[in-house]
């Protein structure tokens, strides 16, 4: 590189005393500026672990950043301080009056194009129940104005909202359905009296009509529905009308949250349809269980900006747990039964601790409880830098670990994913690439698995080469870009299993009893043998003659 610098520079002084500066000496001092400026670049946010070549799993020179990596910005924030205001005619208005009141077809297009509208300016995000009431309010004129709440309840039903073609071509690009009506019996925010087990049908209680873009899949696909939610929604309330009554509700997806004032079998005996036993253990640590429809949508994909309070709310909520003694053993988790849960689903959760039995469900097993035996080669200190995500997180950093996971005498042909091309497959024996991610706590801290004077010091990243045992929930299968993938596929990424630990544990190497497998040539040694020893037995059974 000084070469590339300085040779330019005196090839050019030497011509300046002939012909000034050479076109080619300029050339190469440009060309030798911009690749030193190209090759310099820092990473501030690395979210993979440095390449180190016995490992699989370990990531390229160019270290991915996760896409939360820088912090949000608020359109709503925007939108309302320059007046905050959706205009709104007199036909429009009575036209949605009776549209709601009737609940009569097609949808209004007035409430669809506000709709539209709060949607592209931000949807709020006051979700914690122990906040006060907003006093945000979107003017819409004509008496109509929206008003921020937080609305908890009970979802008794949720259906996708039929849109006429007209309103569909412009509302949403494609056939899938973009806005769904959710019927919630509303209850007190800091309410802690457990519903009635009441067999009343949704028409005969007393809901409140709430609009959103998303609901959890279970919901729609449930004949009977009772689940508990609560939502960041705008209120319609008309002000024309005495007692200014709320016409419907406006969000952009419910928080589907387990009251904690329940017990399981509360929650088992309520709940329509039943959840998973890992499921309900998971609602009960307080997480979001609309997420699992969102982590499951970019499975086998990179890392998405979308899932970002999943993944740090689930890293935060996972390790408080364990470091309360909150973590109730897989074993318990595992048997016991919720509510209409059927022994298949039990069976299925017993098979969460065997790792090719998750990697072939993945999809359908985010949150699920494992166990696994593994070998962790690199480490790295992963920080965050938004306050938002730092306050799902619980802190400022979280650790990643780069390795394997003992998969037995099995073996795994493995297909990159991505390229123009199909890959070669790769062939894994006995262990298979794995990504854990924890927070940093005290019993890592104190561990060998994490060096604590270098991190202090300043390091991010170190090597381990240490065998552990893990325990913790898997989050999904992702992709990234590995050495391994890319000396055969240049735009090949590896696919591992990400999981979120709750207690990771050094332990001594394992003891695995490597079968033999046998060749031609051992086959055709046995047979030769075979045949000698029975050349053998027959000479020497056989009569001598006597002269």
């Amino acid at each position: 590189l000084a070469a590339a610098i300085i040779l330019p520079i005196v090839w050019g002084s030497r011509r300046v005393k002939r012909h000034h500066r050479t076109p080619l000496g300029l050339l190469l001092f440009v060309t030798a500026v911009c690749w030193q400026a190209k090759h310099s670049t820092h990473v501030q946010f690395a979210w993979a672990a440095p390449p180190i070549p016995s490992a699989g799993s370990a990531a390229v020179d160019e270290a991915e950043s996760p896409p939360w990596g820088k912090p949000n910005t608020s359109p709503l924030t925007e939108f309302l301080t320059r007046g905050g205001q959706i205009p709104l005619t007199a036909t429009d208005a009575n036209e949605m009056r009776v549209a709601l009141h009737d609940h009569s077809a097609p949808f209004p297009n007035a409430l669809l194009k506000i709709f539209n509208a709060v949607g592209r300016v931000g949807w709020t995000q006051s979700t914690d129940a122990s906040q006060r009431p907003s006093t945000t309010v979107i003017e819409l004129g004509e008496g109509l104005q929206l008003q921020e709440r937080l609305v908890v309840g009970w979802v008794r039903a949720a259906t996708p909202v039929g849109l006429i073609e007209s309103q569909r071509d412009w509302f949403q690009f494609d056939d899938r359905a973009r806005l769904y009506q959710v019927e919630l019996q509303v209850q007190a925010a800091d309410s802690t009296e457990v519903p009635s087990d009441d067999s009343a049908s949704p028409a005969q209680t007393e809901l409140l009509t709430i609009y959103c873009e998303r609901v959890p899949q279970v919901w729609l696909s449930s004949a009977r529905l009772r689940q508990p939610a609560q939502f960041a929604a705008f209120a319609l309330v008309d002000q024309a009308v005495a007692g200014m009554p709320t016409l419907c509700g406006l969000a952009e997806a419910p928080q589907w949250l387990l009251p904690k004032y329940m017990s399981s079998k509360q929650l088992a005996a309520r709940l329509a349809p039943p959840l998973a036993p890992y499921v309900l253990g998971l609602g009960q640590l307080g997480w979001d269980l609309t997420y699992l429809d969102t982590i499951a949508q970019h499975n086998q994909k990179p890392l998405s900006r979308d899932e970002a309070a999943g993944f740090y709310s689930l890293l935060r909520l996972t390790n408080s747990a364990s470091e309360t003694g909150e973590v109730v053993p897989l074993d318990d988790v595992e048997n016991t039964n919720s509510g209409d849960a059927d022994s298949a689903e039990d069976r299925r959760a017993a098979l969460s601790t065997q790792p090719l039995a998750l990697l072939a469900d993945a999809k359908s097993s985010v949150g699920r409880p494992l166990e696994w035996h593994v070998r962790i080669v690199t480490g790295t200190l992963v920080p965050v830098d938004d306050t938002a995500d730092q306050r799902q997180l619980g802190g400022k950093a979280y650790i990643q670990f780069d390795g394997f996971v003992d998969i037995g005498n099995d073996r795994i042909r493995f297909q990159p994913i991505g390229g123009s091309e199909p890959a070669p497959k790769l062939d894994f024996s006995g262990e298979f690439p794995v990504t854990i991610v924890s927070r940093l706590n005290e019993q890592l801290w104190n561990s060998p698995l994490v060096p604590a004077e270098q991190v202090e010091a300043g390091q991010q990243s170190w090597a381990v080469g240490q065998y552990a045992r893990l325990r913790g929930r898997f989050y999904r299968l992702w992709s990234y870009q590995s050495e391994l993938v890319q000396s055969s596929s240049p735009q090949g990424r590896q696919v591992a299993p990400l999981v979120v630990a709750s207690r990771l544990l050094p332990t001594a190497p394992p003891v695995r009893d490597q079968p033999s497998y046998v060749g031609w040539f051992g086959w055709a040694l046995c047979v030769a043998m075979s045949v000698i020893l029975a050349a053998i037995l027959w000479l020497a059974c056989r009569p001598t003659r006597q002269k």
